[in-house]
């Protein structure tokens, strides 16, 4: 009987010990994922003039940039590019998209994807661009969710400004769009994203 109650007595003291590991390493995670703890998950929202000041400075390798994708969407089936991935269309897999991991080959070679890595860190594109060959349009991915847009065909809903539009509630999935020039704007992703401003 004695056996039994000390057998009973260290049962609980293992649990216990397990629920403080467990408390502990759940503490530990949750601290990275907070500011004041963990890295900083924040982007900052550049403001709608700094966007336009970049995109005067620097037209040539933006254009550059929806040339290529374009031209690289027909040839090859690219649709999206990014510093380190490839996506391209592909028949057997979910949704017609087929995912490609640090795999040139001879219709997107190395050399290729250089060029695009060398304008992305340039122009400050992080994430890369997305291509939808047949609305004739080039998405640009920033690491925050304002940046531009090149579309053949027109935008809506247009703003006068996407300034402050991080402070504000929206629809989860809804591109707000400030045109700019001919063919180009700036887009705002809403979302739940962390951001600063």
């Amino acid at each position: 009987m004695l056996e039994i109650k000390k057998i009973n007595q260290l049962f609980s003291f293992l649990n216990i010990f397990v629920a403080a590991i467990i408390l502990v390493y759940l503490t530990g995670f949750m601290s990275l994922c907070t500011p004041l703890g963990g890295p900083d998950y924040t982007y900052r929202v550049p403001p709608d003039d700094e966007l336009m000041r970049t995109f005067k400075e620097n037209r040539e390798d933006f254009e550059l940039l929806v040339d290529m994708a374009l031209e690289d969407a027909h040839l090859s089936g690219i649709s999206r590019i990014a510093l380190d991935f490839l996506w391209r269309f592909g028949a057997n897999t979910p949704k017609g998209r087929k995912w490609i991991a640090y795999e040139p080959d001879a219709y997107f070679p190395e050399e290729r994807w250089n060029t695009y890595r060398k304008l992305f860190k340039k122009l400050k594109i992080e994430d890369g661009l997305s291509i939808n060959e047949d609305a004739g349009e080039v998405k640009f991915h920033p690491l925050g969710r304002k940046v531009y847009i090149y579309s053949k065909n027109k935008l809506e809903p247009v703003y006068k400004s996407l300034d402050g539009l991080e402070k504000i509630k929206l629809n989860s999935s809804k591109l707000i769009y400030r045109k700019i020039d001919d063919c180009w704007y700036i887009y705002y992703k809403a979302g739940n994203w962390f951001l600063s401003s």
